[in-house]
C-alpha cells in the first residue's frame, strides 16, 4: 500500500486528529451537550456558581455544553416548564424539585432528568428505589430516611424549652407534590410532636390569598412556634408570615434557607442540606450520565451526608429570645 493510499485509510477510520477509542468505548460528540433546565431558576451569582463547579469537573461552557432554559420562571406552571424544554430535546435536563421532576418524565421516558433535589422520589413515583431507580431521573433527595421533621421540632424545643404547641405552615401539596409524597412529613411530624410532647397544628397554605386566615388559624391554636416550609406559595407570602412571627413573638424555622431578607425579617433558625453539596453531587451525575454514558437509572437517588443549622441572632433578639449557647456552639453559622 502506497503512502497516499495509507492516509486515506486512516482517515477513513477515524484515526487521525483522535486517540484511537477502546474497544467498546463510544466517541464523545463533536458539538457540545445541551443541559436543559425545566424552569429558569439562575441568579446570575448561582449561574456562576454552577459554571464553577463545572470546570472543577473539568468542563468548560461552549466546548463541552451549553445550558438550556425553558423561560418559563419558577412557580409560573410545571406542566408549561415542562412541555417547552423537552420540545427543545436537549440531552438531559435539570429540574429543582419533583413537580418539574414528575411534569418532565410525564413528556419524556428517554432523556435522562438529574434532580437537583426533590423530597420523596419513590413516594412520588419518580422512581422504583433510592438505590436502584430503574427510570429516567436520579439526583438528590433532601428528606427521604433523613428525619428532617423531627428534628425542626427538636430545634424549636430546644429554643424554648416551654413549647408545647407548634404549628406548620405546608405548601409542599398537590398538584407540586402527590399525596403519597406528602403523607411521609405528615407521618414524620406526628411522630415527632408525639415522641417530644407536643401539640401540632398542621395548616396547608394552598394560596396565596389565603395565608392570612391560615396565620389566623394557627394565632387560634396559640402555636408558640412555627414551621415554615419553602415552597411555591410560601415564598412571595414570606414578609407577611415573617410579620406575624415578630408580632406574636415566636421562634420559626424553615427548611431551606431561600428566604432572603425582608426589611430587616428573617427566620430564626434555618435547618438545611448544603447547597453546595447538592450542586456538586447534581453536576457530578450530569458529566457521568453525559461523558461516561452512566444509566441515570442505575445512578443511586443520593442523601445528603449532613444538614447545616444556621441561627440569625438579629431574629432571635426581636422576639426576646436568648439562643442557648449549647445552640450556638453547635451551628454551622451563626449570623448577627
Amino acid at each position: 500500500m502506497n503512502r497516499r493510499k495509507a492516509v486515506a485509510a486512516l482517515l477513513a477510520l477515524g484515526a487521525i486528529g483522535h486517540p484511537l477509542l477502546a474497544q467498546g468505548q463510544t466517541p464523545r460528540r463533536r458539538s457540545p451537550f445541551r443541559i436543559g433546565w425545566a424552569t429558569n431558576i439562575f441568579s446570575e451569582g448561582e449561574r456562576d456558581r454552577s459554571l464553577a463547579q463545572l470546570r472543577e469537573l473539568g468542563w468548560t461552557e461552549g466546548r463541552d455544553y451549553t445550558f438550556v432554559e425553558s423561560g418559563v420562571l419558577f412557580g409560573q406552571g410545571f406542566d408549561l416548564a415542562a412541555e417547552r424544554i423537552v420540545a427543545e430535546n436537549p440531552d438531559l435536563i435539570i429540574v429543582v424539585n419533583t413537580a418539574y421532576a414528575l411534569a418532565v418524565q410525564k413528556r419524556t421516558a428517554t432523556i435522562p432528568i438529574v434532580m437537583w433535589v426533590t423530597g420523596y422520589p419513590v413516594e412520588a413515583g419518580l422512581a422504583n428505589s433510592l438505590a436502584r431507580p430503574g427510570r429516567n431521573a436520579t439526583g438528590n433527595s433532601g428528606y427521604a430516611g433523613t428525619g428532617i421533621w423531627g428534628k425542626l421540632l427538636e430545634l424549636l424545643r430546644e429554643v424554648r424549652p416551654s413549647l408545647q404547641r407548634v404549628g406548620v405552615m405546608l405548601d409542599y401539596l398537590p398538584p407540586a407534590h402527590p399525596p403519597e409524597e406528602v403523607a411521609p412529613i405528615r407521618a414524620e411530624l406526628k411522630g415527632g410532636a408525639g415522641a417530644l410532647g407536643l401539640d401540632v397544628t398542621i395548616v396547608e397554605v394552598t394560596t396565596r390569598d389565603r395565608v392570612k386566615s391560615d396565620l389566623a388559624e394557627l394565632a387560634q391554636a396559640r402555636c408558640e412556634a412555627l414551621i415554615l416550609t419553602t415552597g411555591p406559595v410560601l415564598l412571595p407570602a414570606r414578609q407577611e408570615v415573617l410579620e406575624f412571627a415578630l408580632q406574636h413573638r415566636i421562634p420559626t424555622i424553615t427548611d431551606w434557607d431561600l428566604l432572603p431578607d425582608i426589611k430587616g425579617l428573617r427566620s430564626t433558625m434555618v435547618y438545611s442540606p448544603p447547597y453546595a453539596e447538592l450542586r456538586r453531587k447534581t453536576f457530578e451525575y450530569v458529566v457521568r450520565i453525559l461523558r461516561d454514558g452512566a444509566k441515570p437509572g442505575e445512578l443511586p437517588i443520593q442523601r445528603p451526608s449532613k444538614f447545616e443549622l444556621t441561627l440569625y441572632i438579629e431574629s432571635a433578639r426581636a422576639i426576646g429570645l436568648t439562643l442557648p449557647q449549647s445552640l450556638l456552639l453547635r451551628a454551622d453559622r451563626v449570623i448577627e
